[in-house]
């Protein structure tokens, strides 16, 4: 199945949080890369993991070839939501590895977590199956095996003890990673990390109550590879909401010609035009039902120029004006 991969904006956050206290522009960067400009005011939104690896790959290259683990702190960590709600419902530090990764679908829909029995341990690997380039793959890879690194931290107040093996840095190597990680890294050649940890680390405890289980809804569903066309509307309704959605936008949110994208779409028998009068046919009902909002602020807010084009579309979708399906929901 063709489809665009996504995950929780939730997972930008440590970005943003980065952003903020080193000075840098953040909403410009965040938004020039086609994320959310306040990724943690809108958590649960499922945004591009192309524009996110390639976000972090390209600052990689000014800021240093460590820079996914460095984004990688407990402050981050905690705002991670699924990932750091199941973490911190788990006891030990084997029961959040384990947890982790039976709930990273929740997470991304191209990261696959698993955990393995190796010779007096575990050992974690996770993949990422994005066509991304090699450097984009190796800041996301220490990035993630950075956040699993933080339960040492928690639970030790050091790192935690482990041999990892990851994809490399294209041009450096893993010797940069080292001072983060401990001397026992060494390249992979497979575009992943593996990380073998002890079992009397894996069983040390967490300095926490573990909190209330993960609810069996969360947020708004899975992040688990939807088609192309069902995972270009979750990205559209997103533009929509930021004020810019244009096949351009989407298009690069998708790591794909404007012109294959076009073609693949028109494979699954629709268009982005398509895509985009269907979201903005649910969110404009939605606004009429559930707000007191002005038909005028509602018609910006889908990106129409003027309030009577809404009038339009609203007539072509349910045969009445605003107006009237506003007072019959009301009468209701």
């Amino acid at each position: 199945m063709v489809s665009i991969p996504l995950m929780r904006s939730s997972g930008v956050i440590p970005l943003e949080l980065w952003l903020l206290a080193n000075g840098r522009p953040t909403a410009g960067i965040l938004a020039k890369a086609g994320l959310p400009t306040s990724p943690s005011s809108v958590p649960n939104r499922l945004v591009s993991l192309h524009a996110y690896m390639r976000v972090i790959g390209r600052l990689s290259e000014t800021e240093g070839p460590d820079f996914g683990v460095r984004l990688a702190t407990r402050e981050a960590f905690l705002q991670l939501g699924v990932p750091a709600r199941a973490m911190l419902g788990s006891r030990t530090i084997r029961e959040a590895v384990m947890r982790n990764a039976s709930t990273l679908h929740h997470h991304n829909s191209h990261a696959f977590m698993l955990v393995t029995p190796a010779s007096g341990g575990v050992e974690v690997s996770e993949t990422l199956q994005v066509a991304e380039t090699a450097l984009a793959h190796h800041q996301a890879l220490q990035y993630v095996a950075g956040l699993v690194n933080c339960l040492g931290l928690f639970a030790m107040g050091r790192p935690l003890p482990m041999r990892l093996r990851i994809f490399p840095h294209p041009a450096l190597g893993v010797d940069h990673l080292k001072p983060c990680f401990g001397d026992h890294v060494e390249p992979l050649a497979q575009r992943t990390f593996r990380m073998w940890i002890a079992d009397e680390v894996l069983d040390t405890a967490l300095p926490w109550e573990p909190a209330e289980d993960l609810p069996s809804g969360i947020g708004v569903g899975s992040a688990s590879h939807p088609g192309l066309a069902d995972s270009a509307r979750i990205l559209i309704a997103g533009m929509v909401a930021d004020g810019a959605a244009t096949i351009d936008g989407l298009a690069q949110r998708a790591a794909r010609s404007r012109r294959t994208l076009q073609r693949q779409l028109a494979a699954e028998g629709t268009s982005f035009a398509r895509l985009l009068d269907s979201v903005r046919a649910d969110l404009a009902l939605a606004s009429l039902y559930g707000s007191d909002d002005s038909i005028c602020a509602i018609s910006r807010s889908l990106g129409y120029r003027t309030p009577s084009s809404l009038t339009r579309a609203v007539r072509r979708w349910s045969e009445a004006n605003p107006r009237q399906i506003r007072k019959q929901h009301r009468a209701e």
